[in-house]
């Protein structure tokens, strides 16, 4: 697992992991059966320090299918509000797989964020 991804720990690791896949969701993906591939993240910046490790905005974060086929790649991106809200994780920039045809497409992917301000917490 390359760095920052490594410094998150096992129980934020779960947590933005799900939170993502629940994001994926969202644009009609699938995700059963799907692992992250935290192998060569980019850090970009923005940092915070949540349940057992530090969160940072990551780049080239990877999603595949079981056989390791790429299902989506990303940039990973988050809002931490301190008090008594939970940080939400989402998709920034997504490129999602075109149903196993053509690899990955490129996509520009805002709209998550303003699911988020929408959504009771």
């Amino acid at each position: 697992m390359g760095y920052p991804a490594s410094a998150m720990g096992p129980q934020l690791r779960a947590y933005v992991e799900h939170q993502l896949l629940t994001d994926l969701q969202f644009y009609g993906v699938p995700t059963v059966g799907l692992s992250f591939d935290w192998s060569n993240p980019c850090q970009e910046g923005h940092v915070t320090r949540y349940l057992d490790g530090m969160l940072e905005e990551m780049s080239d974060v990877g999603v595949n299918r079981s056989d390791g086929t790429p299902v989506a790649e990303g940039w990973l991106d988050f809002i931490h509000w301190w008090r008594r809200r939970p940080t939400l994780c989402f998709w920034l920039f997504l490129r999602l797989d075109t149903a196993g045809k053509s690899g990955l497409r490129p996509g520009f992917v805002m709209s998550s964020i303003f699911r988020w301000h929408g959504r009771r917490i």
